[in-house]
């Protein structure tokens, strides 16, 4: 196997996105008058729950369904207020994942050239890059993003584009990434799929069913820890 690029997913892959989106159900969850900790963790529970059903962003219509859920009495304007301040959390501090900048860095000093893909805003991405302090490894003509929905994973649209880019072939370019999305795109566009498994749930991912070969990766990884041995070993062959 030819290693020639690497692209990365965002969340959960270069930063830590579980981190602080734990912090802001926290916050929300206390300004609702929710705050012993064992209803705060039944509150984070069923927040998860219904990440499969709202966009993970739709702060006031999760803490509706969060708030008709456990019968509480909550007024309209504490409810908005408390997604008001959900939606600031993530902004404070953006911690990268343990051991991701030593796996750039050892990927670059082999000359093998990266990426990043995401789904997510471009402007709220490229934020998360800045204060996580990876922005400095990535050309920004590298970093693709896209607002049309229909070219958002699993479509392969925007890994073809980092590709061409990149001006790699797809069969020597792998795609880091933490969902079912991520390795349906990678595998559909012929990339080298890793996965590297954080458990968010999202509304395109089958819970208990049996995996099919376009959603198995090439690589998979418990963390980023052990892919960095992976790479280790890769660029000494």
């Amino acid at each position: 196997m030819k290693l020639s690029a690497i692209i990365w997913d965002i969340d959960d892959v270069l930063v830590d996105t579980k981190s602080f989106q734990r912090r802001t159900q926290r916050t929300a969850l206390n300004t609702l008058g929710i705050v012993e900790p064992s209803h705060v963790e039944a509150g984070i529970n069923l927040w998860d729950r219904l990440l499969w059903y709202f966009h993970q962003d739709n702060y006031e219509g999760i803490l509706e369904a969060l708030v008709h859920e456990f019968e509480l009495h909550v007024k309209t304007q504490d409810l908005l207020r408390a997604a008001t301040l959900a939606d600031q959390v993530w902004a404070d501090a953006i911690p990268r994942i343990e051991g991701i900048e030593n796996c750039i860095e050892l990927a670059r000093d082999h000359g093998i050239v990266q990426g990043v893909v995401s789904n997510g805003d471009r402007t709220e991405q490229l934020q998360k890059l800045e204060q996580s302090g990876l922005i400095k490894y990535f050309d920004n003509n590298f970093i693709v993003t896209t607002t049309n929905r229909y070219h958002q994973k699993p479509n392969p649209y925007m890994l073809r584009v980092c590709c061409e880019r990149l001006k790699v072939t797809a069969n020597e370019c792998a795609y880091v990434g933490d969902r079912s999305t991520d390795i349906i795109a990678s595998n559909i566009a012929g990339l080298i799929s890793i996965h590297i498994p954080r458990f968010a749930p999202e509304s395109k991912e089958p819970a208990h069913l049996e995996r099919i070969p376009l959603e198995t990766p090439a690589y998979s990884f418990p963390d980023v820890l052990s892919l960095l041995e992976w790479l280790k070993v890769y660029t000494l062959q």
